[in-house]
């Protein structure tokens, strides 16, 4: 699994986007996915008050592997919202987060 993480300074405060490439999930046929997550802090943290990124990718993988049964049909539209409440309940020092997957098609379901 490859993962980068970039940050950006802004006087409106701190950016990071998180990326997170190679899940492979069963749902919906079988989807290989990678996943961009950025978020936001309403001003400049102090470095003990950023939260961990691995701890973030743990929460991004227990939204992924494991969620509500009413979700199989709309998957994407609820996991992304879901997986971007999480990371913002989890850490009130985020101000905002906006996630963004990118689906490789299968064979047994082609994108195009």
């Amino acid at each position: 699994r490859r993962w980068c993480v970039m940050a950006h300074s802004r006087r409106s405060g701190e950016s990071f986007r998180l990326h997170l490439d190679g899940y492979f999930l069963e749902q919906q046929h079988g989807q290989t996915v990678d996943l961009l997550l950025e978020y936001g802090y309403a001003g400049v943290l102090e470095l003990e008050q950023m939260p961990d990124y691995r701890l973030i990718q743990l929460i991004v993988e227990k939204t992924l592997y494991s969620y509500e049964e009413e979700w199989v049909d709309v998957f994407w539209e609820i996991i992304n919202r879901e997986l971007v409440r999480r990371v913002l309940v989890a850490f009130p020092q985020i101000a905002w987060a906006r996630c963004e997957f990118s689906i490789a098609p299968s064979p047994l379901l082609p994108i195009g």
